[in-house]
């Protein structure tokens, strides 16, 4: 027995140690297991804060998580107490953006997501206090300020495009008109109006036409100025205020649609005051000269174009006879009756807007021909005079 005895503990050390490689590649192979990286749900290192301003000026909420993979960010927006719905484009930790008092009292909270998981911060409040009337009572001060605010719509763009920067009133104004990309006139007209009306000034959108299709149409702001009682055309879309500093004076949309139709286009260039720094850039990119556009307003509160049109576009188009066929430009054509069609190489065809008598402007590329057309048929370009 006590040989036995003694023997065991032998045995059992032998047994042991036959394994001992075994289990040495064993445990090494555990703790490279225990040591490799594995995701990590995201989890917020800084929430965003209480922001107040005065409307018009900028706010900016900022937050941070930790995980792993990095996770990425998307703001996300409550108004009027509303469920939260994601800004469109805003998926960096900083949100930024021009204020109008219309956005008092929104909510703002960025959510953080990778493969792991996502973590919400807590939500921020942004007030915008209304911004009191502008400094001085004088028409040039009130100008100032509008000329401030249109520069500040019609730099809401992604550098000179008319797509709207994420955040911005602009990129929330096409959201809610259901614009994508890149927004229109309308939108840019409703940003100032917001921002105008948040610094205690009437404003209004208005529209207008050159020739009857909505194409060659435009939608502007327009603010009351009380010392001069009367209205002004502040234009965002073109990034212009119709305003002579020299003789503290403005310019209504039919002040403008008259001197259009006279042809006066030095009274006009007088009054054309640009709002941002880049100028007429613009204008001068705009397809047909945006001028024209104030040929043929509506009046006041009505949105539709109204036909017949009091100022007939005819004066300012150019006749070309059929050897300028082919040649690349912005093509109109005009036409004896409603129904008559032409026919264009490549299968296009063109008839006159319904209450008109033209097409609408089409660019053609050289070498475009007409393959068919209707008795009296006129080939027309549009001339260009204030932005050329």
């Amino acid at each position: 027995m006590g040989a036995w005895t003694s023997s065991a503990p032998l045995l059992h050390q032998a047994h042991i140690s036959s394994r001992t490689p075994a289990l040495a590649l064993q445990t090494r192979s555990l703790l490279s297991v225990s040591r490799a990286p594995s995701n990590t749900a995201p989890t917020i290192t800084t929430q965003p804060g209480n922001q107040t301003v005065t409307a018009g000026q900028t706010a900016a909420f900022t937050a941070a998580a930790t995980g792993s993979p990095t996770p990425t960010v998307q703001w996300q927006v409550s108004t009027s107490g509303g469920a939260f719905s994601n800004v469109s484009g805003a998926t960096s930790t900083t949100l930024s953006f021009t204020t109008a008092s219309s956005q008092n009292g929104n909510q703002y909270q960025a959510v953080f997501t990778n493969s792991a998981g996502s973590a919400t911060t807590t939500a921020a409040t942004l007030t915008a206090n209304a911004a009191p009337p502008p400094s001085g009572t004088g028409s040039a001060n009130l100008s100032s300020t509008v000329q401030q605010l249109t520069g500040n719509v019609r730099l809401m763009t992604q550098g000179t495009t008319s797509v709207p920067t994420p955040g911005t009133l602009l990129a929330q104004v096409a959201a809610q008109d259901g614009v994508v990309g890149s927004v229109f006139c309308r939108q840019f007209a409703e940003t100032l109006v917001m921002l105008l009306t948040g610094q205690h000034i009437s404003a209004r959108t208005r529209t207008m036409s050159f020739d009857g299709n909505s194409q060659e149409s435009h939608v502007t702001a327009e603010y009351y100025d009380p010392g001069l009682a009367k209205w002004v055309v502040a234009d965002a879309d073109f990034g212009v205020v119709y305003w002579n500093a020299s003789t503290s004076s403005g310019m209504s949309m039919e002040d403008i649609s008259a001197a259009v139709a006279a042809q006066n286009w030095s009274y006009l260039q007088g009054f054309v005051t640009y709002a941002t720094t880049n100028g007429s850039l613009y204008a001068h990119n705009y397809y047909m000269d945006p001028i024209l556009l104030y040929l043929n307003p509506t009046p006041a509160g009505q949105g539709n174009i109204q036909l017949p049109l009091p100022n007939s576009p005819e004066p300012f188009f150019t006749v070309h006879a059929d050897t300028d066929i082919g040649n690349h430009d912005l093509w109109v054509f005009s036409f004896a009756n409603q129904t008559d069609r032409v026919m264009l190489s490549g299968g296009t065809q063109l008839g006159p807007v319904p209450g008109t008598i033209y097409s609408q402007a089409i660019w053609l590329s050289t070498g475009w021909s007409i393959t068919s057309r209707p008795s009296g048929l006129r080939i027309l370009t549009i001339n260009r005079y204030l932005y050329p």
